[in-house]
């Protein structure tokens, strides 16, 4: 090998600035390939780290604001629970400086024992510390709060205190008025599990946590919001098992008359992490499209390369050099580049990771900064030497098995003309058109052969992959924005959380409207379980008219309290369908067996804390199988209405929110939601990513110019002497520089006529399989303005590629070019 070795570095110190190129390039696209790698499993990962670092709870039970002084006590010794903790919902509010108007709309929890908030379903620390238990005017801000009221370590926020049975807005009012603020230190400003994504009706408020000292102090024997336990399982706990001990401990509280109220933390983690998934996902094919337009790049400079060493490929033979060590030679010329750029990248993928994650999951992400993740750096390393060094070998092999792959072929020898460019020729075109039509489809033999077939194929699947990535893109955003795809059919929905609406009130105040061509009625199932699940539940009934229900994808709704129609997701996770029965219990309710008679495509209906339904999962039945025991009979938690055709949706939004209001004594944002057509937790996190594809298809579409422009460069380099006898024969400058526009366009034509029916047909199947997923009308938009646009644009964009390698063509000398040929 030393003859190899003398060789390899007398090529390398000839070539040495291409070679710091070469690593540089194989640094910075292997960085970016590992930087989106490793950040797209921080990112995966982000939040279920959250909560370990936490210690978060799975389970938060109440009572409302009874019982929790026997009840909670007895929960936290049951054997399943391995932590818990007591809080207290305060009813404090504080005053908002920028609008000079009391803001009562604050979530202010105190720990009563010491537990919650501490060792148990604790905080991300932003800055600062924990408050002092033993402090009752210390608290810690969740980021929301400190971002909105501009707080800090240090900071003092005044809160008022409200009596809870008066009328909440004119109470909290007069409360401010009349009473000195209580001024709370700001010890610490924190992430709350619940502001990373905001998944239930409450979630992602403002909030203060206060101290077991505040409760003792200030609270006891006063009236709270509300009260509950949040608890951490033991791993392994059986769920069923433990609800029926629940409630059972429930059935015999003292002083209960409020009902049970149990919210699964593990359902709406599931929910946060689902939602954080498509951006994590997002990085990962960017990773993967970035990686492919790498290997074709970097891997055609390495094969370049090769090539040009080969030249001296007879010389080394004649001198006594063998195939292995004419392979040895190039590997040992190109492994100190490559080694180097490997090197490169994963110092790069570890300077850059202080950029991850991204999107929501930043928030959660518990250990923020620099982050080293072993397997992805490990493996990117060992996969960016394998394949580069795959191509060098193979590169390599085939040059010195040819010996001189370049001037070993003879101009004697056979080959097979196009038939395309053989029609071309026939039908008059101008010579340059029929020049360039041959240039792109026939490779050409000797030394002025060029790899046109896998630029063609390549570039079909470029295009191919375009078009599918913007079909599904364009059936991405019409989900987003259609609220008939994601369940919501109705103009208007009045939403009272844990308020009920009397039935009798609401055909009063809107039955005799005519401009309503509908009316429904729906209650919250919390705590509802079918067939041993937890599964997000409501009960709808039509008021007046038919059309007010979410669609139905499979069967029909359900006509009586013996059907339930269920969503893709919930069919799936309880292995039924159609037809099937399944067993639904809810809180103070008989057991009832239902047949499952549709499925149906759920928007976000859910109240307080607990995890409302979404596309694909949560089920829907009558409404009175599902309220809770303290609603009045034949009232409803919400109501949905649907306007007649030509109506003015505005105003009689406006018309209708005045009569709820001042006339049914409903306080807006407490008692009252008028959510307009609000999206569900899938919906927006799709929302989130909806330009993911139109970058991909930036990226790809590069991919294509980049593929068409090494395939022109390469036809100028290795076609030199054609150009030249072009040039003898009459061809001016124009007419040269249109070959290389013309051999572009062909590539151009090649790839749209093949590629743009492929694409959308795969297009067609990426979101038929999508829609099948999540749940919703399979209906597919083929996006065919995108379809008249892309052939011009395409051709536009091959023939600006064509412009450098065509100019630089028009320059080539002929006597020059034929003198050294």
């Amino acid at each position: 090998m030393s003859a190899a070795w003398m060789r390899a570095r007398s090529e390398l110190r000839s070539r040495i600035w291409a070679s710091v190129a070469l690593a540089l390039l194989i640094g910075l696209a292997g960085g970016i390939v590992l930087t989106a790698l490793a950040g797209a499993s921080r990112t995966d990962s982000a939040y279920r780290r959250y909560l370990q670092a936490t210690r978060a709870a799975d389970f938060l039970i109440s009572t409302g604001v009874s019982g929790r002084n026997v009840f909670y006590r007895e929960l936290a010794r049951l054997p399943q629970v391995e932590a818990a903790g007591v809080i207290a919902g305060e009813p404090l509010g504080g005053f908002d400086p920028s609008t000079h108007r009391p803001d009562p709309f604050i979530q202010t929890t105190a720990s009563e024992d010491g537990k919650a908030g501490y060792t148990v379903d604790r905080p991300r620390l932003l800055a600062g510390r924990m408050p002092d238990p033993s402090r009752p005017l210390e608290a810690l801000a969740n980021r929301t709060m400190a971002l909105k009221y501009h707080l800090h370590v240090g900071s003092t926020f005044p809160m008022y205190r409200f009596d809870t049975n008066a009328d909440f807005t004119r109470a909290y009012i007069r409360s401010v008025q009349r009473q000195k603020p209580e001024l709370f230190t700001i010890t610490g400003v924190g992430v709350f599990y619940d502001e990373v994504v905001r998944i239930a009706p409450l979630d992602g408020h403002p909030s203060l946590l206060l101290t077991p000292a505040y409760y003792r102090t200030h609270s006891r024997g006063r009236a709270l919001n509300f009260d509950g336990e949040v608890f951490r399982l033991r791993p392994g706990t059986d769920v069923a098992r433990l609800r029926d001990r629940v409630d059972r401990l429930a059935a015999a509280a003292p002083g209960r008359n409020h009902g049970l109220f149990v919210a699964d933390l593990d359902q709406h983690a599931a929910r946060v992490e689902r939602a954080v998934h498509p951006q994590a996902l997002a990085l990962e094919i960017f990773a993967v499209l970035a990686a492919m337009g790498a290997v074709l790049a970097i891997g055609q400079m390495l094969s370049r390369e090769v090539h040009l060493a080969s030249v001296e490929h007879s010389a080394l033979r004649a001198l006594g050099l063998t195939r292995g060590q004419l392979v040895g030679v190039s590997v040992l010329r190109l492994a100190a580049p490559v080694v180097t750029g490997a090197i490169l990248a994963v110092v790069g993928a570890i300077l850059a990771s202080p950029l991850m994650p991204i999107g929501a999951a930043r928030i959660a992400e518990p250990d923020p900064g620099v982050s080293v993740n072993p397997a992805v750096l490990g493996l990117g390393l060992l996969a960016i030497l394998v394949v580069a060094l795959a191509i060098v070998v193979s590169t390599a092999w085939r040059a010195a098995t040819t010996i001189g792959s370049l001037l070993a072929r003879r101009a004697g020898e056979t080959t097979h003309p196009s038939r395309v460019a053989e029609s071309a020729a026939r039908t008059g075109l101008a010579p340059s058109a029929v020049t360039g039509v041959r240039m792109a489809l026939e490779p050409g033999r000797g030394r002025t052969a060029i790899p046109v077939r896998s630029a063609v194929v390549g570039l079909v699947v470029a295009v191919t992959a375009v078009t599918a990535v913007f079909t599904f893109g364009t059936n991405l955003n019409r989900l987003v924005s259609t609220p008939r795809l994601y369940g919501d059919t109705w103009n208007l929905e009045i939403d009272g959380q844990f308020a009920a609406f009397p039935r009798p009130a609401v055909m009063k105040a809107l039955g005799s409207d005519r401009n309503l061509a509908g009316i429904a009625g729906g209650d919250y199932g919390d705590n509802v379980t079918i067939d041993g699940q937890i599964v997000p539940t409501v009960g709808i009934d039509s008021l007046m008219g038919r059309d007010v229900f979410p669609p139905i994808v499979r069967g029909h709704r359900p006509e009586g309290p013996g059907q339930i129609a269920l969503g893709a997701k919930t069919l799936r996770l309880l292995s039924v369908d159609l037809g099937d029965r399944v067993t639904l219990r809810a809180p103070q309710r008989p057991t009832r067996s239902l047949r499952v008679v549709g499925q149906v495509v759920l928007p976000a209906f859910g109240r307080g804390s607990f995890t409302p339904t979404d596309l694909g999962e949560g089920a829907v039945t009558a409404a009175d199988l599902v309220p809770q025991r303290y609603q009045p009979p034949h009232s409803y938690n919400f109501v949905l209405i649907r306007y007649g055709a030509g109506v003015d949706a505005a105003a009689e939004t406006a018309r209708i929110e005045h009569i709820v209001i001042n006339e049914g004594h409903c306080v807006p944002g407490f008692q009252c939601v008028f959510p307009l057509h609000p999206l569900p937790t899938d919906v927006r996190s799709y929302a989130k990513v909806r330009a993911t594809p139109l970058v991909l298809a930036v990226v790809l579409a590069l991919l294509a110019a980049t593929m068409i422009g090494h395939a022109l460069v390469t036809t100028v380099r290795r076609r030199r002497r054609d150009l030249a006898v072009l040039k003898t024969l009459g061809f001016v400058k124009g007419q040269v520089a249109l070959t290389v526009g013309w051999e572009a366009s062909t590539f151009a034509i090649i790839g749209l006529v093949l590629g743009v029916p492929l694409g959308i047909a795969a297009g067609r199947w990426l979101w038929a399989l999508f829609a099948d997923q999540v749940g919703i009308p399979p209906s597919v938009a083929v996006p065919l303005a995108a379809a008249l646009i892309l052939p011009p644009a395409t051709l536009l964009l091959a023939n600006l590629i064509a412009a450098l390698p065509g100019r630089a063509a028009a320059k080539t000398q002929p006597a020059v070019v034929l003198r050294t040929e």
